[in-house]
């Protein structure tokens, strides 16, 4: 295309020919001879003399049997017809050597015929001419053709936002130009914007696909559902799965079909895609799907047109169906603990995904009864062979405190080390559930896995959430019937943890970790709340999370768990004597001093069993209770929660601070030095949300505060007097509190305070003869403490 315009007077020139559109234009100068010669014109445009006007007359007519021209040259007095020209934008997609795009923006002012003109540039009257319509005038509205192009600009944010330079965006990767594209069909449908390729099309955006376009097949394999999908394009073209995910994952709303050929996906077909994709294992042969996933994967694919499924398929949901029907017996007439409604749903839960033969993760917030959950489960199968709990060593003598007060059908077997085990492990019946702390794990490795269980729990589950530890791959080796995983925080540092927790529970719902990584973790660190959904529906059936605040009707007004801590080999011997020294130095105490001594040993011997370090500062001998307390401290703060502690010597509670610190964790203190004023503004400080943690010296602060905001209640070390440990618990739980509270109780095993919490238990109604504070083991008799502190090889 070529203007050929009139210069204004006064210049030297009379005449020039400007290039106003894109693309390889030829002009045509004369020479001395006139001669026509081939010139490829310039942006800034070709003149022409003004004596050599006539001759260009004469050749006007003859260039534009191969280019349009306007011209201001021939036209003023011939009286032609004039043609208005339309404000009509046209966009120019040209792609250049990088593999980018750059776009055009100009007038096209008749829709049918080839002329282009930047807006508000060149003439507003010029001649025109084709072999159709002959010779006439196209007149231009510049105002128009301005408003015209900066109102597309405006109304498509990509071309708004970009910059531009004389209405030129270059856009570096096909997918921003194929969102221009997409944003632009409803305008250039309507006619309102041309669009053109003047070098021929390079990216192409076919149809907008939606879930119609959508085909899925399941067929049974040996141990899996094969799946295959398509899609199928408005020109029959049908795309193979494999493409479609691939597209997905290298592009946002297009995937890429062939050379530089690309369709759009709807936002429901993406999702629908997404939440079949996340349940598929790639393989040699396609994509699997387990049949864990199935009900999952029936969802996904409900409500579409063009679903083809196999008989198996059909008896797997048919399977699944019966399982939600299913009604489990309730726990043993015997079983001795009365569930609340929450406990008795939690159980049925279980029930049922034993029986469907898959396994599951009781990951109900702590405090809400989890053991005792698990135990009438375990009640409920105990006829069906042994049962294998693996936990802690913290909490294992727990479990069998628990099963002999709750579960009378079920027979715990404590194995105590490894010497023991073959014993127990070859003599093992229905009903027989045998307790093993991690700890044991390596050394009764082969044992174990050459025994088929009937039910497999493996309590405080996050101490397998590192699946490349020797303890994670040991448990997800055990074979059983049904496994069952308890822990409160199923996922504390990252979604590895998951997927480590489902190998054990489930190996095949998600397959590798790489995939996993893949499909869930990264996208989900990275903001992918739709990645995060379709976890969450993914894992549904295998995990039951009640929190406190969900299940507030159903709590207890308090709930009170003894934890029991096993101490380390150094610090048994440290403490085992102390014992000894603790009886000679009673024994041969005289009447009149024996009551003094008695206190004092009982006094040093329940300092050994909290902390070595409260006898011998300077000792190197480890404590099991403090890592203990902090182990339930940091899952008690991670889980959003608030915690009084208390203990009965401000050094105890000084070690406690110190530990504190070193986890900068917020907290507040007080004990009996602290003054009244500042007591009172810590109080305040804590209830205004000040402090995650109180820690607090019994005697200073066991009466007298009100501490709602705390929901948790940890006492380091047992008191004699029961009340006086209930009075201290009673400042979180008590008028005001709108949260259940949980207090525990931390006992180091094979030691006084085991017999403490059996005064406590048995012989509660000493409470009432008992004195307050220190003076409660002046009740008792000298011959009553010696006969505590004897064990069976005195």
């Amino acid at each position: 295309n070529l203007e050929v315009r009139m210069n204004p007077p006064g210049l030297p020139l009379g005449y020039s020919f400007r290039r106003p559109a894109p693309g390889r234009l030829v002009a045509y100068d004369v020479d001395e001879d006139a001669h026509l010669l081939g010139k490829q014109v310039p942006p800034e445009g070709m003149h022409v003399p003004a004596d050599a006007a006539d001759r260009l007359d004469q050749l006007l007519p003859r260039i534009r049997r191969t280019v349009n021209v306007v011209s201001s040259t021939d036209w003023m007095n011939e009286g032609l017809p004039e043609v208005e020209g339309q404000p009509l934008p046209c966009l120019h997609l040209v792609s250049d050597e990088l593999g980018g795009h750059r776009l055009e923006a100009y007038i096209k002012p008749l829709p049918e015929g080839s002329y282009y003109f930047r807006p508000g540039e060149g003439m507003q009257r010029g001649l025109i001419a084709s072999e159709e319509e002959g010779r006439r005038v196209l007149r231009r509205d510049f105002a128009a053709e301005r408003a015209a192009l900066e109102q597309l600009i405006q109304d498509q944010p990509l071309l708004n936002e970009a910059p531009h330079e004389e209405y030129e965006w270059h856009f570096a990767s096909d997918e921003r130009m194929l969102q221009l594209l997409q944003d632009l069909r409803p305008a250039v449908g309507s006619g309102a914007v041309v669009l053109e390729y003047p070098k021929g099309q390079r990216i192409r955006l076919g149809a907008e696909l939606d879930e119609d376009a959508l085909s899925i097949r399941v067929a049974s394999g040996r141990d899996w559902f094969s799946v295959d999908a398509n899609l199928a394009t408005d020109e029959e073209r049908v795309v193979d799965f494999e493409l479609i995910l691939e597209g997905m994952r290298n592009a946002d709303r297009f995937v890429r079909v062939g050379e530089g050929d690309y369709v759009t996906l709807t936002d429901g077909l993406r999702d629908r895609l997404a939440r079949v994709a996340g349940l598929l294992t790639e393989s040699r042969g396609g994509h699997e799907l387990s049949p864990l996933a199935a009900g999952a994967f029936s969802e996904a694919i409900a409500g579409l047109d063009h679903v083809e499924v196999d008989r198996e398929w059909r008896e797997a949901l048919e399977r699944l169906e019966r399982v939600k029907a299913f009604t489990p017996p309730p726990p043993p007439a015997d079983f001795r603990a009365e569930l609340r409604d929450y406990q008795r749903r939690g159980f049925a839960w279980m029930a049922r995904l034993a029986e469907w033969g898959v396994g599951g993760c009781l990951a109900d917030d702590m405090g809400l009864g989890k053991t005792v959950q698990a135990l009438a489960l375990l009640s409920q199968r105990a006829g069906g062979g042994p049962a294998l709990v693996i936990a802690p060593a913290s909490v294992v003598r727990n479990w069998r405190n628990e099963t002999l007060t709750f579960a009378p059908a079920l027979n715990p077997r404590l194995i105590p080390s490894a010497a023991e085990a073959a014993g127990i492990l070859s003599d093992l019946h229905p009903g027989d559930v045998v307790l093993l702390s991690f700890g044991l794990l390596t050394y009764l490795d082969e044992k174990l896995r050459a025994l088929q269980w009937h039910t497999l729990v493996v309590d405080e589950a996050q101490a397998i959430k590192n699946p490349a530890t020797k303890r994670a791959r040991l448990v997800r080796d055990l074979t059983a019937d049904f496994k069952l995983a308890t822990t409160g925080t199923p996922i504390e540092n990252n979604l590895t943890e998951l997927w480590s927790l489902f190998r054990f529970l489930n190996p095949g719902l998600f397959g590798s970790l790489e995939r996993f990584r893949r499909q869930f973790q990264n996208p989900i660190a990275n903001g992918d709340e739709k990645s995060r959904e379709q976890l969450r529906r993914v894992i549904q059936p295998f995990i039951l999370r009640r929190r406190k605040d969900e299940v507030l009707r159903e709590l207890p007004p308090k709930t009170e768990i003894v934890r029991t801590v096993d101490p380390y080999p150094e610090e048994a011997a440290f403490y085992e004597a102390y014992r000894r020294q603790a009886l000679r130095d009673i024994e041969q105490a005289d009447q009149q001093r024996a009551r003094f001594v008695v206190l004092q040993q009982l006094t040093q011997l329940r300092q050994a069993a909290w902390n070595a370090r409260l006898l011998k500062p300077r000792t190197k001998v480890p404590s099991a209770k403090l890592d203990a307390v902090g182990e339930t401290i940091r899952e008690i703060v991670d889980g959003g929660h608030k915690a009084l502690v208390f203990s009965q010597f401000v050094k105890h509670l000084k070690l406690v601070e110190k530990w504190v610190k070193s986890e900068k964790i917020p907290y507040q203190y007080l004990d009996g030095s602290t003054p009244s004023r500042v007591r009172q503004q810590r109080v305040d400080a804590f209830q205004n949300g000040q402090g995650q943690l109180f820690l607090i010296s019994l005697k200073a602060g066991g009466t007298g505060l009100n501490l709602t905001e705390a929901d948790f209640v940890l006492h380091l070390d047992p008191w004699w007097n029961p009340a006086a440990e209930d009075q201290a618990s009673d400042r979180a739980h008590r008028i005001g509190q709108q949260r259940p509270v949980t207090v525990y109780r931390f006992v180091t095993a094979g030691t006084i305070e085991e017999q403490i919490i059996d005064l406590h238990a048995d012989k509660r109604d000493l409470a009432d003869q008992i004195l307050a504070g220190t003076n409660r083991a002046g009740s008792l008799s000298v011959s009553e403490v010696v006969n505590m502190l004897r064990s069976e090889n005195d």
